[in-house]
């Protein structure tokens, strides 16, 4: 299986290299972007979700306290997103600890722990929309600042933000099969298996939860960034929406939660279909908000482990028969 995943990870690597320079379409340099976005998130979210077992629906506050300070720190002082994407992932992990010690320190998991991260989640969205500092229900356009794009990261076309975000994706997946690997992964894994075992033999869970969710919010505020100054616009609809949090767990779940390499799949599937499906039949008639509910019903009728565990079953099979014929012809 671990095979299976890194070819996966080489051919999906390979063609979004091949995809970004051959099509100059702004619109499908828009969707390439997203696709990457939307991997990195499932990424960061399978780190808390899928190898720690603590379903959340938080994320997208992360992904706004990313955005927002990021732009707020440009709009004030023309402070490069490189180093204020930093300042907002210290802003998100402290949010995150604070949240993940109300919550895991009184003893709630499962659907309990879920029910309280949408809570958290819609007071952001709310206290975010009726505060003027960071523009309201209307949000924070951010200025051009044409003196030099690459540091401002401010481009006229779409095609360096989708090489900047493939690095991004990257360089987290190198991380997330580091931390998956180490000792504090297997730490995540056996609290996902059972919790009360896992504390019997001497894990903090407590302190382990913390750090799952800490880690898994320091990598989704960066994509806030990322994505604040991809658009130029911000608003709490956009970044700090219940339909931004679905998609990301979608994109996880779609592919194969606790898995890493599932997100790309997830993202793959689940971006396009949606943007295509607004675009040829128009946003308003709400179509693609009844894929995405009818890709949660698949997913769960279907492929309750995700794609990539049914694409290792056809590529186990696939081995066995090629296997079976080599023995045949020997």
């Amino acid at each position: 299986m671990i095979t299976l995943k890194k070819h996966l990870s080489k051919v999906l690597i390979a063609v979004m290299f091949s995809l970004i320079p051959l099509y100059p379409s702004p619109y499908f340099r828009r969707t390439l972007f997203l696709v990457l976005y939307f991997a990195y998130l499932g990424v960061a979210w399978d780190i808390l979700g899928g190898y720690t077992g603590q379903g959340s629906f938080v994320h997208a506050a992360f992904v706004g306290l990313g955005a927002y300070t990021s732009a707020l720190l440009f709009i004030w002082w023309r402070l490069t997103p490189y180093i204020s994407m930093f300042i907002g992932v210290l802003v998100s992990v402290l949010f995150a600890a604070l949240i993940g010690y109300l919550c895991f320190r009184f003893g709630l998991r499962g659907h309990f722990f879920f029910l309280a991260s949408i809570a958290f989640l819609v007071a952001m969205r709310y206290s975010f929309t009726n505060w003027d500092l960071v523009g309201g229900a209307t949000g924070l356009i951010i200025p051009l600042e044409s003196s030099n794009p690459w540091l401002y990261m401010q481009f006229e076309g779409k095609l360096p933000y989708c090489y900047i975000m493939l690095v991004f994706l990257l360089i987290e997946i190198y991380l997330a099969e580091k931390i998956v690997k180490s000792k504090l992964g297997y730490y995540f894994i056996a609290i996902k298996e059972d919790e009360l075992a896992s504390e019997s033999l001497g894990i903090n869970t407590l302190k382990y939860k913390l750090v799952s969710l800490m880690v898994s919010a320091a990598f989704t505020s960066m994509a806030g960034t990322l994505y604040a100054f991809f658009v130029g616009y911000i608003a709490p609809e956009t970044v700090l929406s219940d339909i931004l949090t679905v998609q990301i767990v979608i994109v996880a779940v779609l592919g194969g939660a606790g898995t890493i390499y599932g997100s790309l799949i997830g993202a793959f599937i689940m971006v396009p279909l949606m943007e295509y499906t607004r675009a040829f039949l128009g946003a308003r008639s709400g179509l693609d908000l009844i894929v995405l509910g009818s890709l949660i019903i698949l997913i769960g009728v279907l492929y309750p482990h995700g794609l990539i565990r049914l694409l290792e079953k056809i590529y186990w099979r696939l081995r066995m028969v090629k296997g079976g014929r080599n023995e045949k012809c020997s």
